[in-house]
C-alpha cells in the first residue's frame, strides 16, 4: 500500500492525495491498513483519525513510552525511508497492539503505512 501511495502522490499531487487518503471508505483503507501522511516537523497531514490531522505530534509517546514519530523522522533525515515498530491504537479492535510501520519520504512528505499484530 506504501508504494502505490507514493506513486498517488506523484500522479495526482499532494493535494489531492492528502484528500483522498483521508476517505475511510476509499482504496487507501483496507481494514486496519491505512496510509498517514506528515510534513517534516512532524504534523500530521492525513490519517484515518482525523482528529490526529493538524496536530504537531512529534512528541507521541506510544504505550511503551516511545516516540515513534519521532523516531521515522530520525531514520528518515537518515535514510529517506525505513521501517519500525511501536505500539498504536487499532482501529479495528480497539485494542493497543504493536505496529509494524513502514515509511518513505517523498518531497517534503513522509508517507506511512503499517500493519498491526497482536501484543
Amino acid at each position: 500500500m506504501l508504494t502505490k501511495a507514493i506513486a498517488h502522490v506523484k500522479a495526482v499531487g499532494p493535494d489531492k492525495a492528502l484528500a483522498d487518503f483521508m476517505v475511510k471508505s476509499g482504496p487507501w483503507v483496507d481494514r486496519d491498513l491505512y496510509v498517514s501522511v506528515y510534513d517534516m516537523t512532524g504534523k500530521t497531514l492525513a490519517h484515518i483519525n482525523p482528529r490526529m490531522v493538524g496536530k504537531d505530534n512529534i512528541n507521541v509517546q506510544d504505550a511503551n513510552g516511545k516516540f515513534p514519530i519521532k523516531e521515522r523522522f530520525e531514520i528518515v533525515k537518515a535514510k529517506g525511508k525505513g521501517q519500525q515498530e511501536f505500539a498504536f491504537l487499532n482501529p479495528m479492535t480497539k485494542q493497543i497492539e504493536a505496529k509494524l510501520m513502514y515509511f518513505e519520504k517523498v518531497g517534503d512528505l513522509v508517507l506511512s503505512c503499517g500493519a498491526y499484530k497482536p501484543i
